[in-house]
């Protein structure tokens, strides 16, 4: 199963998505059943090619399955999938963002393809209660309210625009600021670009790593990016400052991004007994 293929892990992966998708798609094993989300034409090439040299099928969003429709629903989205098999109407996921409804439709053409080789669907009610129980720990979870606090743990572009558009798409939020620790190594220029169109204000920090990149580096980048920007030494710090920005305005929120570090970090933090007042529902 592949998911987005996007410019990551650039030291070890390449430089282009061809590079990076030739490596992922090792994984293609003769006469293997492969599901793939919706790719760059780089990247289907890629995954075509090896697919074919080992005599595997390719199903891929889009064409032999997909997310036939998504709407917004208190605490997530109600959507209708087609799957490889079969369809399956009204099913509710407790997640926000039309990515993680199309992760979902990804989600259930694979399970078709391993069990029955994708010629069997799948029991209504299997689908319904698995994705209705579906949990993703860390990616547009709630943390907070009064003000409202998201954590999200998008550490390259590609992540940073799919999280762009679920704040646009799921919150009537006026200005967010983005609390941003990012490790080296990272697009740090493409995440504050891709952040742009939604964040208002950067509260710059660092995620407890010895990779991390110093926040007066992420503050030149959102300076670069003409948002307004200041630097934190730590989390604790940034979202103090975040937070107490945030409840000048009801029209205003916070969400922490930019590393899975940095998310695990906030989620340990949103639950400290000395931090529950005002982080926690």
């Amino acid at each position: 199963m592949f998911t987005p293929i996007d410019i990551d892990h650039v030291d070890r992966l390449g430089s282009t998505v061809a590079e990076i998708a030739t490596v992922k798609a090792g994984i293609i094993k003769p006469g293997a059943a492969v599901v793939s989300a919706a790719q760059p034409e780089d990247a289907l090439r890629v995954i075509r090619a090896r697919a074919e040299k080992e005599g595997a099928t390719v199903a891929v969003e889009g064409s032999e399955f997909g997310l036939e429709s998504q709407t917004l629903a208190v605490g997530g989205q109600q959507l209708t999938l087609r799957g490889v098999a079969g369809t399956y109407p009204e099913i509710y996921l407790p997640q926000y963002g039309a990515h993680q409804g199309h992760n979902a439709a990804l989600a259930v053409a694979a399970v078709e393809s391993l069990i029955g080789g994708g010629t069997q669907p799948l029991a209504a009610d299997v689908v319904a209660d698995g994705l209705g129980n579906a949990t993703s720990p860390g990616r547009l979870q709630l943390v907070g309210t009064a003000p409202t606090v998201l954590v999200d743990a998008a550490h390259n572009p590609h992540g940073a625009r799919a999280l762009v558009a679920a704040l646009d798409e799921s919150f009537d939020i006026d200005e967010w600021g983005a609390v941003v620790g990012i490790l080296d190594g990272k697009d740090a220029a493409g995440i504050m670009s891709a952040l742009v169109p939604a964040v208002t204000r950067v509260f710059a920090t660092a995620p407890e790593s010895d990779r991390a990149t110093d926040p007066d580096a992420i503050a030149d980048v959102a300076e670069a990016a003409d948002l307004p920007v200041t630097v934190h030494p730590t989390l604790e710090d940034a979202a103090d400052a975040a937070r107490e920005w945030a409840a000048e305005s009801d029209r205003r929120a916070v969400v922490i991004v930019g590393s899975v570090v940095l998310a695990g970090e906030a989620l340990r933090l949103s639950a400290l007994e000395d931090w529950k007042s005002g982080w926690q529902e």
